[in-house]
């Protein structure tokens, strides 16, 4: 400047941006095509591009950007994705080409590379225009180019809207179908609950039902050892009757053995395991032998006899067949045998209660005419059979 002479000034209205000026950039100027392809496409940008999730991570220096802290935090200070993806062009629309190449960089280390590929080829295609010298006017100059570019750029917008409409009406199908999915969760969830209670209340029952099972077996146990170790009661001669009559009979009062008969029996039925016509057969074979020799059961076989054929657990033709048979063990043994082919297979209710009564006559008559031996002897084996 000549001494004396006063500083010109450039009034406000003819400075310009860096990215309309001519000539060389000078540092932190962006060339013309980079600035004008950023104008451009920045509301593809807007739309497209979140900062949050491809940017932050990336634009500050440390990390290989071009912001420094303060940008970097004006940056994501901004409460909404539209308002920090405005502040973060706004800084870079004032840098220059060296952060304008570090950005589409962090594009395309962020996946998404196409917008980078986009924001090239625009700036590409302006630097085309620029070293045409009968290029039509640019964008800012309007004219004819600038309203097919306004035409496009809306084109575009209303493209990025509707895509931005799919997918806010896809992340809603997919929030129902999650809710549907929790809901589901939590029925299954409460059904699960509810069988796991009813299976430990089953268990509870179940182990209810084997204490009081081992507390009667204990029981029977115990009766049966005394039943075992106590002598035989006086029985008193009966007279001498006629087999087809109803002799007088001496009752002999052994309630516990004829309990403790019936508990086992019941055990027997109620084990679905278990064939009561196989089981109680079985203990009939396996004591006859024993039985029959049985001087008590042999003396009283007549009456014994009398009261199987009373109580229809032997029919009339069987009785009066076997009456006659002799000598009285032979007598016992067909007798067995005929007990033992009154128990058939007891594939329902009423052919069970068929059987156990067949068994329960047999015990009863033994009572009946005194055969404690007789009937210690079933009653011993029938626990075994269990």
């Amino acid at each position: 400047m000549i001494p004396g002479q006063r500083p010109r000034v450039i009034p406000p209205s003819s400075q310009r941006p860096p990215h309309q000026m001519g000539g060389t950039p000078q540092p932190g100027d962006m060339s013309p095509h980079f600035a004008t392809a950023l104008v451009e496409m920045r509301d593809d940008l807007m739309v497209n591009v979140n900062v949050k999730m491809h940017l932050s991570a990336r634009m500050h220096a440390a990390a290989g950007g071009f912001m420094s802290d303060l940008e970097a935090a004006l940056v994501t200070g901004e409460r909404t994705q539209h308002k920090q993806m405005t502040k973060f062009l706004e800084i870079l629309s004032a840098k220059g080409d060296k952060e304008y190449h570090s950005f589409l960089r962090i594009l395309r280390d962020s996946s998404m590379g196409h917008w980078a590929d986009a924001v090239e080829a625009k700036a590409a295609s302006y630097a085309r225009m620029q070293a045409t010298p009968d290029a039509p006017p640019s964008a800012s100059a309007g004219g004819p180019g600038k309203a097919v570019e306004d035409e496009d750029e809306d084109e575009a917008l209303e493209q990025a809207q509707i895509q931005l409409g799919r997918t806010q009406n896809q992340l809603a199908e997919m929030r129902q179908q999650v809710r549907q999915l929790q809901a589901e969760q939590e029925r299954e969830r409460q059904e699960q609950q509810e069988r796991i209670g009813v299976l430990q209340k089953r268990v509870a029952q179940a182990e209810q039902e084997l204490v009081r099972k081992d507390q009667k077996i204990a029981q029977l146990e115990q009766q049966l050892a005394a039943a075992r170790g106590a002598q035989p009661a006086p029985v008193r001669d009966s007279p001498s009757v006629s087999a087809d009559a109803d002799a007088p009979r001496f009752w002999v009062e052994d309630a516990d053995s004829l309990a403790i008969a019936r508990v086992l029996v019941d055990d027997i039925v109620q084990n679905p395991r278990v064939s009561v016509a196989a089981k109680l057969k079985r203990t009939l074979c396996v004591c006859m032998d024993q039985i029959s020799k049985d001087e008590q059961l042999q003396k009283q076989a007549q009456q014994f006899l009398v009261h199987l054929k009373n109580t229809e657990t032997i029919p009339e033709i069987s009785y009066y067949r076997l009456k006659e048979t002799a000598p009285k063990r032979e007598l016992i043994v067909s007798t067995m045998n005929e007990l033992v082919s009154r128990i058939v297979a007891d594939d329902g209710k009423r052919l069970q209660k068929h059987n156990t009564d067949v068994f329960m006559n047999l015990l009863k008559a033994l009572h009946q005419e005194g055969c404690h031996s007789a009937t210690q002897v079933l009653l011993a084996e029938l626990q075994v059979a269990q």
